[in-house]
């Protein structure tokens, strides 16, 4: 009798140990979990920060004309052409965002004209654009207003800028033109989160 009552007293122990293992076991990967997700929201403030860092380097890497440059400058805006109404300005922005959405990178290399094409290849634009998808999909923008870059070799340059509403926050779109003789082509787009929404990204 006194052994039968060690073997469920022992039975008992066996259970509450298993118990405690599986308790401290769903803690554990509870912990991991939470981990993780820190983990995960630094790398995004790291990515983000390299996202700025391109947009910089991009400016320069297909030459669009600023301060420092040697292109005719005005303190006025000049007008976009005639043709490049508000129509054309979706359709641009269009393009751009059903691209970058796709993420196909082909498709969004082909938005570039001739020009950012022989400036840039798509080696280089999927070393820099390789982690920008981590701001989600692009869900809705509205064209807000354009900058007159400047003149360089008798090309004007043009930034279109969209306030845009990203899966991970909201921020802006910008989409940077040459024109010549009335004609536009795509050289550039930047894709920036201004506030950043860290619950929202996904794992």
């Amino acid at each position: 009798m006194v052994s039968e009552n060690f073997e469920d007293s022992e039975k008992v122990n066996v259970a509450l140990s298993i118990e405690e293992v599986k308790e401290e076991s769903s803690l554990c990967k509870t912990e991991i979990v939470k981990l993780n997700k820190r983990i995960k929201k630094l790398e995004v403030m790291s990515i983000i920060s390299l996202i700025l860092l391109v947009s910089i380097l991009g400016v320069s890497l297909i030459n669009i004309p600023n301060s420092n440059s040697e292109v005719v400058q005005t303190n006025t805006q000049k007008a976009l052409p005639s043709k490049l109404n508000n129509a054309e300005i979706e359709n641009l922005a269009s393009e751009v965002v059903e691209a970058y959405n796709s993420k196909d990178l082909d498709r969004l290399y082909s938005t570039f004209g001739p020009f950012a094409q022989t400036m840039v290849t798509i080696e280089e634009l999927e070393a820099n654009l390789s982690q920008i998808m981590v701001l989600g999909t692009l869900e809705k923008y509205s064209y807000s207003h354009y900058d007159y870059l400047g003149d360089d070799d008798g090309a004007d340059w043009y930034s279109l800028n969209y306030v845009a509403k990203y899966s991970a926050g909201n921020g802006t779109l910008k989409i940077s033109i040459r024109v010549v003789d009335d004609k536009w082509e795509i050289v550039g787009f930047f894709f920036n989160i201004d506030h950043l929404d860290l619950e929202k990204i996904e794992n």
